[in-house]
């Protein structure tokens, strides 16, 4: 395996691998917690789905979720239905092309160690499910639309 270093810095490395090239980007701070102060560093990849992050010996993948969209409130567009708060979608019930009556149950948010049923607002077809059982979802982002 050949690696061909671009570019380097003290936060960053640029190099080139089986003609792709890969920018990583170092973050280190100090984090105190409990009064006990800790090496934390992160290594950031732009095209990954997910960022190394290491606590003093201890480290950990951390998957990127998606942002919530922009919406004038939490509720959205009349057939848009969004997370209340963080969470797992933990099952769906209904799939698009479905037709569904006004609150009927959609599917279920797991957040807080408690499950939230996440039901229909009016009656219409299921258009697009945007998440997948088991992923993880931020407060106020899309979860489905129904038209």
């Amino acid at each position: 395996l050949e690696v061909e270093v671009l570019d380097y810095g003290s936060d960053y490395l640029e190099f080139k691998f089986e003609g792709e090239v890969f920018r990583f980007r170092k973050q280190v701070n100090k984090l105190v917690f409990q009064g006990r102060e800790h090496k934390f560093s992160s290594t950031f990849i732009p095209s990954a789905e997910s960022k190394q992050v290491f606590v003093d010996e201890l480290e950990a993948d951390v998957q990127f979720v998606p942002k919530a969209k922009k919406s004038s409130g939490l509720t959205g567009g009349a057939g848009s239905l969004q997370s209340p708060m963080p969470g797992k979608i933990f099952k769906v019930l209904k799939k698009e092309g479905d037709e569904v009556s006004a609150g009927e149950p959609i599917l279920i948010l797991e957040a807080m160690k408690m499950e939230h049923t996440i039901k229909a607002q009016q009656d219409g077809v299921v258009k697009k499910i945007h998440f997948e059982e088991g992923a993880q979802v931020q407060g106020g982002v899309e979860l489905c639309e129904i038209e």
